[in-house]
């Protein structure tokens, strides 16, 4: 894992940020504060986006998943430079969604926990994500037993108690980074961790980030980013 505090840069201007994108030469993750968005984000769902939103029934989850998916939107079209309502998505082979994008192939990946998201945003190259918050009050070698590598489990049943917690949700949002790079679920065949390139960071005391894509030759500048509001 990466040590040291990571520096958000805060972007209002994405214009000259997306270049850099474009020339391949940068991985792009994307903080989102969820309890952030404005009054008619709702106006910018798509039909299945608002009908899934009227769904939902618990007042802070629903503000979650409209939060996400306007600034999925909005940091998207940003990029491509086309109005929010104009993005198209579709799902690849394995159901991962992806952007209906004509002459540039622009890959993300979304993931949240509690009240942040992470995005993942490169070109060419496919690419997973996750961010945890790490919780004690789980069985975490049960759990581990269930769906990590022989190796992963033997070093978390080694550690004491109470370090095992730190550990298990770092194989973890390696393990989700792994699959969601590859469109698949966690209860499908494992992505082996030398299939693709997976890095983590620790972004405070409880909360573990995970990036992993799939060009294994690639060595972006991976770089930190947070929307202006």
């Amino acid at each position: 894992m990466s040590t040291g505090k990571i520096v958000f840069e805060e972007i209002r201007q994405i214009d000259k940020i997306s270049a850099l994108l474009l020339d391949q030469k940068e991985l792009h993750v994307w903080k989102l504060n969820l309890t952030n968005f404005p009054d008619n984000a709702s106006g910018y769902l798509d039909t299945k986006e608002l009908q899934r939103y009227q769904r939902i029934i618990p007042e802070q989850q629903k503000n979650r998943f409209l939060a996400s998916r306007y600034w999925l939107r909005q940091i998207l079209s940003d990029y491509l430079n086309c109005p929010l309502h104009e993005l198209q998505f579709t799902s690849g082979e394995k159901g991962k969604p992806a952007l209906i994008t004509p002459g540039i192939k622009l890959e993300f990946n979304l993931t949240h926990t509690g009240d942040y998201a992470a995005l993942a945003i490169a070109i060419d190259t496919q690419v997973g994500i996750d961010i945890e918050s790490i919780r004690e009050k789980i069985n975490t070698v049960k759990i581990a037993r269930q769906l990590f590598s022989v190796n992963e489990i033997e070093q978390l049943e080694a550690l004491p108690t109470q370090q095992q917690s730190n550990y298990f949700f770092e194989c973890w949002t390696r393990m989700e980074a792994r699959q969601k790079c590859m469109g698949l679920g966690i209860f499908n065949e494992k992505v082996a961790d030398e299939q693709v390139v997976t890095k983590s960071w620790e972004l405070d005391e409880n909360l573990l980030l995970s990036v992993a894509w799939s060009d294994r030759e690639w060595q972006p500048l991976v770089r930190f980013l947070e929307p202006g509001v």
